[in-house]
């Protein structure tokens, strides 16, 4: 799998959207923006993108559901 490479200086067209994650999570990503020093707002954005963009097809959605639940 390819893996996801923290670009700098990146604009985009955004909005507003409140959602809930895992505190082990959000700490993870704290680290992370906090070591590449990026807002933690754009490494979840880098991270969604890269999720979307390395799905797998409905074949193996299977699996998907299973890591979902984790």
């Amino acid at each position: 799998m390819a893996k996801l490479v923290l670009p700098k200086g990146e604009d985009f067209y955004s909005v507003i959207k409140s959602i809930r994650i895992r505190l082990s999570d959000l700490k993870k990503l704290e680290e992370l923006s906090y070591k590449h020093n990026l807002s933690v707002n754009k490494l979840m954005n880098l991270c969604l993108k890269y999720a979307i963009e390395n799905l797998e097809d409905e074949e193996n959605s299977e699996n998907k559901n299973e890591m979902i639940n984790q």
